[in-house]
This record gives structure tokens, C-alpha cells and sequence, in this order.
């Protein structure tokens, strides 16, 4: 029995294109009889990061998947507490393992897994860390700048609208993504936990600018919080040197009382050449150079790298030549978790240095190096404005770019990338937008992605089964 089940684990991981470095992670029991374990890398085994001119000095952050539904990020040492009253009675988990290496080019190593026994535990309470976060929360293994090529992990975290409130009997829950952009790592590179069934893969949708693409879930008996992880790849399809976001989407949708009821959550992440912390982008990135002024919707994005609590924050863009600063419009914010900010009221031009500034006071977000579990988004914040364009200001080169800075609390300011805005003719128009031509003339693409997932759900539920066989037969 154990030897058909761990030929069918094999299998699974087989479909599953996951790569095994047993090297990477290092598994230090604590307190094995509570199963209270302390998980690290080894950093001999972790290859050697290249410096990018220009670019701080590379370095590792990890994505810890503990093989119960709880995740870590962090770029220290994690420990784990395993809990019988959320796992069912499971004794085995698969930790996994996915290094990011930061202020590099693309050459992450592959994921790292290794199977960790466990004895039984006694049942305490879940640990809301991770879920405190509403209905739907979408989690990245990395919230910054991703580069072209390299894959991520997302979490993707749901429960009820109410904690107290009675379970929710059956619903859907979606993850919407651009396929031109993104794409799923794998055929079968998603981990469930509480027996969703994936009622689709790469669906087509349309009437939406920034997603064609959907994944499908569909769940019963939702009492607690749960958590399906979901590995995802960034295309080639990005010109070289073109700014662009990719736009993912959570959405859990199911009839409550009063009828339908849906929760959904947005993550827009920067695309680049580097995993880069904080950046600047302009959308679109071209304008026609006879037209009348445009309006810009410039993003920048930033990441708390310290160890430390960021409580006041300041953006200043420097005003290039063919912006107006005057006609600045604040769209969307966000400095760690939501509501936990205050925007200073005022202008946002400053005249005197000639520079867009926007402040932030009153904030909570924890440090990506903060010893402790930290939740992905916490360290992560942004700015989002509309501002005009200047043509009387145009300069006689055909693009003009500008760069923020980012300073938390007293330290040095942090710069972004240089964003371009192309000033075009109208023989060169603006294209926003890569054409997917991997999938032109392959319909049935799709309908091979989710047979392949759903193959490998059903080796995964046998797995389990025969697992607790063999606990009940011992």
C-alpha cells in the first residue's frame, strides 16, 4: 500500500513539472510532539545572485508552503505550529519551497519540496494571521516588480463574510488573469486543501480590458477559512524595454439570504527585466505627438524592505518636461493594509522643488525582513494618480521619462525605475497591449489544461485516500 502510494505521489509531482532540490530547505523540530517545527534554507545550496547596475545589491526572499494550507513569506527563518483541528487528522505534508531572488534578472531556482511526518497534534485554534484579510485576499509570493519567465506562487485565501454566521452550503470561486501576460506554470501546479473541485482552466471571458482568461473552483460547506495555492508564470510576451502591469482577480460568488452575493480583490503587479521593489509606470506608455493633451495614469509601487514598522511615507516624482503637475488626481492608494493610512490633504505639486508629492501618515506596514510570519501585501503599498500631459512642453526627443523616490519614515529615499511615456506619430501608433500569439489557432489548448488539472486532483484525492487506508488498517 505504501509503495502504490508513493508511486502515485511521484506521478502527481511528475504532472505537476515541479523540480526537486532536497538541498534548499533545512527542517529543525522544535517541539515534534505538538508539531511545532522551524523551517530555513540552506544557503550553500541557493545559487549565487547577479548584480544589475544601477540596482541595490540582490538578495533571497522565501515563499514557504507548510502542506496545510498556511504559508510563510519571509527572507529569515519560519516556524510552523501544525494544527490536527485543520488538517483532519493528516500526518504528512509536502513543505515547498520557491526562493525569489531580488534586484536580479530571471534565474530563480526551481522549487524545492520535501515530505515532513508529523505526529498528531492537539486541536487549537487556527492562526488568523493569514486570514484576517476579509473574504477574498490575493497573495503573491513576490508583490513587487516581476520579471519576464520567472514563475510565482499566489494564495488564494477565502472564508465567510462573517466568522459566527452559519457555513456557506456550495459556491465559485474564479481567478481571472490576462493570457497575453500570465499564464499557469504546469498543467497541474495548484494545491487545494479542503476538496474544491477545478471546474475549469484558461476559460475564456470577455467584457472585461484586462482579464480573457479565468480558472474555477467550485466549494462546499465553507466554514473555515481556506487557501488554494496556485503556481503562475509571466509570459515572453512583453516587448523588451516596455513598462507593463499584470492584472489578477479573486472572486468567490454564492447565494446567501438576500440573494447573490460575490466578494472580489484586484493585484496589479509590475513587469520587468528585474524583481525590483519599488517602480513607476505610466499607462499608456505613448502618446500621439500633434494630439491635444492626454491623460496619464501613473502607478508607483513600493515595498518596505527593513525590519521595521513604516509609519510615515513620502513619494516625490520630479515633474519631467511634458507632464502638467498641476492637474493631478489622486485615483487609488494603499500603504500596508487597507484603512490603516491617512493621504495629507492639499496640493500635490510642490512649486518650489518642482516635484509631485504624496504623503503618507499614520501607516502600519511591517518590514519584508520583519522576524515572523508576514503577510504578503502588509509590506506593500502604492500610490495611483491621473495626471495630464503638456504638449507646449513636449521636449524635442521622442519620449520623456520620469523617477520617483520613496522614503520611509527618516531613511534614505529609495528610487524607482525610469518610466517613459514615447511621444509617437500616427504612423506609429501605440500598441498597450502584447498579442498573444501562442494561442492564436489553438482552441482546444485549453481544454487540455484542464484535463491534465483535473487528472492529477483525482491522483492527489487518492493519494489521500489510501493514505488514510493505510493509518486506519495500522
Amino acid at each position: 500500500m505504501r509503495i502504490l502510494r508513493l508511486a502515485l505521489s511521484g506521478l502527481a509531482l511528475i504532472l505537476g513539472s515541479l523540480a526537486l532540490v532536497q538541498a534548499q530547505i533545512k527542517i529543525s523540530p522544535l517541539a515534534p510532539a505538538q508539531g511545532h517545527y522551524l523551517f530555513a534554507t540552506d544557503g550553500d545550496s541557493l545559487p549565487a545572485l547577479t548584480s544589475i547596475p544601477g540596482l541595490h545589491a540582490p538578495y533571497y526572499h522565501f515563499f514557504w508552503e507548510f502542506g496545510d494550507g498556511y504559508f510563510g513569506s519571509s527572507p529569515a527563518a519560519l516556524n510552523h505550529l501544525y494544527r490536527k483541528a485543520v488538517v483532519a487528522g493528516q500526518t504528512d505534508f509536502t513543505v515547498r519551497l520557491r526562493s525569489h531572488g531580488i534586484y536580479t534578472t530571471s534565474n530563480d531556482p526551481p522549487i524545492d519540496e520535501e515530505l515532513l511526518i508529523v505526529g498528531g497534534t492537539d486541536p487549537v485554534a487556527p492562526d488568523s494571521l493569514m486570514y484576517d484579510l476579509g473574504p477574498v485576499s490575493l497573495q503573491a509570493s513576490w508583490m513587487g516588480q516581476v520579471a519576464v519567465d520567472d514563475p510565482l506562487t499566489l494564495a488564494l485565501l477565502y472564508q465567510k463574510d462573517d466568522p459566527s454566521a452559519n457555513g456557506i452550503e456550495q459556491g465559485d470561486l474564479f481567478l481571472y488573469y490576462d493570457k497575453a501576460y500570465i499564464q499557469p506554470q504546469g498543467a497541474v501546479s495548484t494545491r487545494i486543501f479542503h476538496d474544491e473541485t477545478l471546474s475549469g482552466l484558461n476559460q475564456s471571458v470577455s467584457g472585461t480590458p484586462n482579464y480573457n482568461r479565468r480558472a474555477h473552483w467550485r466549494f462546499n460547506n465553507l466554514m473555515e477559512a481556506r487557501s488554494i495555492f496556485m503556481d503562475m508564470q509571466v509570459r515572453p510576451t512583453i516587448p523588451e524595454g516596455q513598462d507593463s502591469l499584470v492584472y489578477l482577480k479573486l472572486e468567490m460568488g454564492y447565494r446567501g439570504k438576500n440573494g447573490p452575493v460575490t466578494h472580489a480583490q484586484e493585484l496589479i503587479l509590475p513587469v520587468g527585466n528585474a524583481k525590483d521593489p519599488n517602480t513607476l509606470y505610466f499607462t499608456p506608455s505613448c502618446v500621439p505627438k500633434g494630439a491635444p493633451a492626454q491623460k496619464l495614469r501613473a502607478r508607483v509601487s513600493f515595498i518596505n524592505e527593513g525590519n521595521g514598522l513604516a509609519n510615515d511615507i513620502v513619494v516625490q516624482i520630479p515633474v519631467p518636461k511634458g507632464l502638467d503637475p498641476n492637474t493631478v488626481s489622486i485615483v487609488d492608494t494603499k500603504a500596508g493594509q487597507a484603512g490603516s493610512f491617512v493621504v495629507q490633504p492639499g496640493g500635490y505639486y510642490v512649486s518650489e522643488l518642482n516635484v509631485i508629492q504624496f504623503k503618507f501618515s499614520g501607516a502600519s506596514m511591517p518590514g519584508l525582513k520583519t522576524p515572523g510570519l508576514i503577510v504578503p501585501s502588509a509590506t506593500q503599498g502604492y500610490v495611483e494618480f491621473e495626471v495630464m500631459t503638456d504638449p507646449a512642453t513636449y521636449p524635442p526627443e521622442d519620449f520623456f521619462q520620469a523617477q520617483a523616490s520613496v522614503v520611509f519614515n527618516t531613511e534614505a529615499p529609495v528610487l524607482t525605475n525610469r518610466a517613459t511615456v514615447r511621444l509617437t506619430s500616427k504612423d506609429d501608433p501605440c500598441k498597450q497591449r502584447p498579442v498573444d500569439e501562442e494561442e492564436k489557432g489553438d482552441p482546444d489548448k485549453p481544454v487540455i489544461w484542464t484535463i491534465l488539472a483535473l487528472l492529477a486532483s483525482l491522483i492527489t484525492a487518492l493519494v489521500f485516500w489510501l493514505s488514510r487506508q493505510n493509518e486506519s488498517g495500522s
